[in-house]
């Protein structure tokens, strides 16, 4: 793999050497304008109000000044940032400071580093194993720099070649390639990394090598591999994880690197630069971030004040005041509300989920929510509701069990749950369905949550567009996780839009794999978006 002399190529913002050397202001202030919004993001997800992301923020900024002064990283900051995020929540947990985290995050913490403690104690090499064990992080970090920062810049961040050419000093033509190259690195090193932490003396080393040519479909087959696999749940992981690699590795690469709260960070990305037209909003940070970078200095671990900046995340839009200067209207540590899906166009409920003389569509736009533009055309919200019917979101949130099932039952629905909404008039907009399901499997490791969205256009029953989503891998620790519509469409998607008269739409929940049964939050905690209005 390339070494010292890739890693050296590097170019703007994060080319800076952080000393204390003249200049360096300039490079820090780059620095945090490139990355103070994505670290906001996470930081939020993290957090249960302003004040504390705020904080939390500053923590990871004044670590990555630390890191780099002890030889961290030159190149691949993003991704740095974002660990020393979780990684300062998680030291925050263990104190009294657990008081300013999400209840997920605390949940997830308790379960997975603090093995099970309610209070929080843990030993403080509890993140350290926990990052070790995790074979995509391990073989991430020992790729070279510039891997790093390409893989993650394009596939987790989506962001465009000539920005991302910017950053790896490199010509836009030229960025594809170098994602290739790290692609095939990525593989490598994480058979190395796998192969490394198996049990001495196991089979698993014999096979280590077979399980990248068998993802690759090169035509191998070996039935002693078979066998093993069939006997080894570790090795089936381990090809579970290689095919992700190769078939998503941007959710892939973001759950396994962040290790919490991955798939939430990708969809408050794409969504924030669906809002911001692809384009940082970085011009309040001139007169604030040399005030930041001299503050910064002199710090070990403080908290350092941040510049006012705007979050979009799927469904909400976050004003993150400065807190030298705090509006009227938001004091210190206001709680964070979350909207998710807020409707452009609001359909209004009948009393059950039979209903028939439903209305059309009301052209009203939500009062309190701010407007998240699509392209194409609009889209109208439907949340899930408790008594299986679709409509405006219900006080609070409840949630639905999907039963647990054995076998494959990829795009086949089995012994779903089921939301419909009835007598429905609208136009067709153009797109395809969006959607931000909150579901959760406990401690139940490979349960695959599914859902496919149906449409009746004339309410003849003939589903005349039928859009079923890739399953969405749970992890092994318990609290909720965004399963959304950047999965991506199965092969089985078939049919056509077109305007809906009397219509119904149909949402179909169920495991596609797994022995465990997920959960689903309804309410406000999960919504469709439909591409009519």
């Amino acid at each position: 793999m390339p070494g010292k002399r890739e890693a050296s190529r590097n170019s703007g913002a994060d080319r800076a050497e952080l000393t204390d050397e003249p200049g360096a202001t300039t490079a820090y202030d780059g620095l945090f304008r490139q990355h103070r919004s994505a670290v906001f993001s996470y930081a939020v997800a993290c957090c249960c109000d302003t004040k504390s992301a705020e904080a939390l923020t500053s923590e990871a900024f004044a670590r990555a000044v630390q890191a780099r002064r002890g030889g961290g990283p030159v190149l691949a900051w993003r991704p740095q940032l974002l660990v020393f995020v979780r990684r300062t929540a998680a030291e925050w947990a263990a104190t009294s400071r657990r008081a300013d985290l999400s209840p997920d995050f605390l949940q997830w913490y308790e379960h997975t580093v603090a093995g099970g403690a309610a209070d929080g104690a843990a030993d403080e090499g509890g993140m350290a194993r926990l990052e070790e064990e995790r074979v995509v992080l391990r073989a991430f970090r020992a790729l070279p720099e510039r891997w790093q920062t390409v893989l993650w810049h394009t596939a987790v961040e989506e962001e465009p070649d000539d920005k991302v050419g910017v950053l790896l000093g490199i010509l836009p033509g030229s960025v594809g390639q170098l994602a290739s190259r790290a692609r095939d690195g990525l593989r490598e090193s994480y058979l190395t990394a796998y192969d490394e932490s198996g049990p001495e003396g196991s089979e698993c080393h014999h096979y280590a090598a077979l399980l990248a040519a068998a993802v690759r479909g090169a035509g191998l087959r070996d039935d002693d591999l078979g066998r093993h696999l069939r006997e080894c749940g570790r090795c089936r992981r381990a090809q579970d994880e290689l095919a992700d690699l190769d078939r998503r590795l941007g959710a892939t690469l973001s759950s396994g690197v962040l290790l919490w709260g991955g798939s939430a960070y990708v969809a408050t990305r794409l969504a924030e630069a669906g809002t911001a037209g692809g384009k940082e909003k970085n011009a309040d940070a001139e007169g604030s971030s040399h005030a930041w970078y001299r503050g910064l200095r002199s710090l070990s671990l403080p908290a350092a004040v941040l510049a006012g900046s705007l979050v979009a995340a799927a469904g909400l839009i976050v004003y993150l005041i400065p807190v030298t200067s705090l509006s009227d209207d938001e004091p210190p540590g206001t709680s964070l509300q979350v909207v998710s899906g807020p409707p452009e166009t609001v359909v209004k409920d009948g009393p059950t989920v039979t209903s028939t003389a439903t209305p059309a569509p009301s052209a009203t736009a939500s009062g309190h929510a701010p407007r998240l533009p699509e392209k194409p055309g609009d889209f109208t919200s439907l949340n899930l509701r408790s008594d299986q019917s679709l409509g405006a979101a219900q006080a609070g949130t409840d949630t639905v069990t999907l039963a647990a099932t054995t076998g494959n039952h990829d795009g086949r629905p089995h012994d779903p749950v089921t939301f419909v909404r009835e007598g429905v008039t609208a136009q067709y907009r153009g797109g395809t369905t969006r959607f931000d399901l909150s579901v959760d499997s406990g401690t139940t490791i490979g349960n695959g949550p599914q859902v496919r969205i149906s449409y009746d256009l004339t309410g003849n029953g003939s589903w005349d567009r039928v859009e079923t989503y890739r399953y969405f891998e749970s992890d092994a620790a318990p609290g909720f996780e965004h399963y959304t519509h950047t999965r991506g469409l199965t092969p089985g998607t078939t049919g056509t839009f077109g305007d809906l008269a009397e219509g119904r739409v149909k949402v179909e929940l169920w495991d596609a794999i797994g022995a465990g049964a997920s959960t689903v939050r309804t309410g406000k905690g999960s919504f469709i978006r439909i591409p009519f209005s």
